[in-house]
This record gives structure tokens, sequence and C-alpha cells, in this order.
């Protein structure tokens, strides 16, 4: 895992411009059902020694309609948790952040989530394994929750995918 420093200003530096001027080219850790068990012990101790953590995941859509869009302040939010709870996450972003002296250390992960036949679809393990405060969870695999039955259908906008592939997002 590649580890990023990044400068100190004043006050805090707006950490998605850190992110994402920092990791651009550089290695991070890619998490699959093929690698966690191996990567789940170094995301987990990143996550219990940094000072904070931000995460974003990649959806398969976002908004039920393109009408949603513009309906103002005070619906747009009902309008995103409703396509959040409709369209399937395909990747967590996470990434842990650590303050030094000379900077912020930025220990930064993509955990894919395509579900498998014997999985269900939900948050990945590790995103409940911090929230409740615990690095002792079971060993379950990114997607893996008992929280929603598994389908062979799930919702797919193309504005999206479009968005993802020309975000070089490899859909493979």
């Amino acid at each position: 895992m590649s580890l990023i420093t990044a400068p100190t200003r004043n006050s805090l530096p707006s950490l998605a411009a850190v992110a994402l001027g920092s990791v651009r080219g550089r290695q991070f850790s890619v998490v699959t059902r093929h690698n966690w068990e191996k990567l789940r012990p170094t995301l987990l101790k990143e996550i219990e020694k940094c000072d904070f953590w931000t995460f974003d995941f990649e959806l398969t859509g976002l908004l039920l309609s393109q009408e949603d869009r513009h309906i103002g302040l005070d619906k747009v939010y009902e309008a995103y948790c409703s396509g959040a709870r409709s369209f399937m996450p395909l990747q967590m972003g996470l990434c842990a952040v650590t303050r030094h002296d000379r900077g912020w250390r930025l220990a930064p992960f993509s955990v894919y989530m395509w579900p498998q036949r014997s999985t269900t679809i939900n948050r990945p393990a590790v995103l409940q394994s911090a929230v409740n405060g615990s690095s002792s969870s079971s060993s379950s695999s990114p997607g893996q929750s008992k929280d929603y039955p598994e389908s062979d259908a799930f919702m797919v906008s193309v504005t999206a995918m479009n968005f993802l592939s020309e975000a070089g997002f490899d859909l493979n």
C-alpha cells in the first residue's frame, strides 16, 4: 500500500482535493473478494489508528428520474435517498486519514462490492465493523450482509454507467 502525505495549511485542507490530487497515478489498495482476507487486517488497522476516515460509494445509479434533479432543496434529499436505496453499490472508496507534523497521511482503499451468488447486497463488512467500533467482526467478504436478500436483478442507470466508464471505472 502506498501512503501519501499532503501538505498542511492553517486550516483543514479540502480532503477530497488532497485525496484526488495525491492518489491519481499512485498505488492504492484495491480490495476484491480474492484478496479480502489478506487486506482486511490492514484496512481495519488503518481505520482504528486514523484521526478520521472518509468513504463514498459508486452506485449503479443515483436518481430514479432525471426530473428529480431540479426539484428544490426541500425535496432533493428525499429523491437522492430513494435512489440510493434503489441502486446497487459497485465500489466503496475508503480513506483513513492521520495528521502528522508535515501534513496528512492518507491510506486509500478501493473496495469492490460486486455480489456473488452466496452473498447479499448491502454495505461491506468493513464499514459495519468501523461503524460498530469493532475489528473483531466476522470475516465475511465485501458485500455480504444479512439485511437484504440477494436478487438476480438490479437497477442500472445508463447515465451513471456512462459517467463511471468515462471516469475510468473498471466495469469488468
